[in-house]
């Protein structure tokens, strides 16, 4: 996959795979900018920190094939948690 980069995060997705890939980038992304913010303000004694809400029942695969959906639903359903629950992670 090599380094991530702004223009493969926003380039039009093609695939099932693609949007994974896709999707993994843009949260690696996140942690990359926590970092530096983290390093930009620590002359402040700030703290930033990139946190992960869980497994979260949202619309992300509304667009997967219906045999992907199937599948995932079956895997995932006992271990997801609603947005509001997963929102509290981050309070």
């Amino acid at each position: 996959m090599g380094q991530p980069t702004m223009n493969r995060i926003y380039e039009n997705v093609t695939s099932s795979f693609d949007m994974f890939a896709v999707y993994g980038e843009s949260k690696l992304a996140n942690i990359f900018f926590t970092q530096q913010l983290h390093e930009n303000l620590k002359d402040y004694k700030i703290t930033a920190y990139a946190v992960h809400p869980g497994m979260i029942e949202t619309e992300i695969g509304k667009n997967l094939p219906l045999a992907w959906k199937n599948v995932l639903k079956i895997m995932f359903q006992p271990f997801l948690r609603n947005v509001f629950y997963g929102a509290q992670t981050t309070l």
